[in-house]
């Protein structure tokens, strides 16, 4: 818990210390996210893109981005859709590859409240536990879904049962630690 605590304290606390961190690993962000997943993230975005892509969206937005990994696997599938990666951080945005989509920089609250063209799909993997009122974020959300439109959301949760222990001492204890010697001893 120690380690977790020296990293938050790092970290700092809100919006802006959280983009600062992802500002700061951008060019890391697939690397640790396969190595914190344990080699399992890329399988899952696969998974996600084959959701998506199984209704054959013509305007898919995903939001919170980061470098495009999951964008890369929808273009595979979806050669002719419109895509649209929004993320809060602009070095993740400078990292997307995909072609022929389009990014903006911008916080998912304030995307959501644009009277920009909805969408069929929208996405999101691993960003409503950093937002700070999910009911509120998925509520403006449904604004920019179109009409028979879908919302996509991977995300974790703490299990039940017998598998709680061993998460949280991953999730709580392992991590941090990992973090603070292997991901952030450049972090200044």
């Amino acid at each position: 818990m120690r380690s977790e605590r020296r990293f938050k304290e790092r970290l700092g606390s809100g919006t802006d210390a959280l983009r600062d961190t992802f500002d700061w690993m951008a060019d890391r962000y697939l690397d640790q996210t396969i190595l914190v997943s344990r080699g399992r993230y890329p399988g899952w975005m696969e998974r996600v893109a084959d959701v998506v892509a199984a209704s054959h969206p013509a305007a898919v937005c995903d939001l919170g981005c980061g470098p495009g990994f999951l964008l890369e696997r929808l273009r595979a599938r979806l050669p002719d859709a419109e895509l649209h990666g929004v993320d809060y951080s602009r070095p993740m945005l400078d990292r997307v590859k995909a072609r022929g989509v389009r990014t903006e920089c911008r916080d998912i609250l304030d995307w959501s409240g644009q009277a920009d063209p909805s969408f069929d799909t929208v996405v999101m993997t691993f960003v409503l536990r950093d937002q700070a009122d999910p009911k509120r974020t998925l509520s403006a959300i449904k604004r920019r879904i179109g009409l028979n439109g879908r919302l996509v959301v991977l995300e974790t949760k703490t299990p039940k049962g017998w598998r709680r222990p061993g998460f949280q001492a991953y999730f709580h204890g392992l991590l941090p630690v990992w973090g603070d010697r292997v991901l952030a001893p450049d972090w200044k």
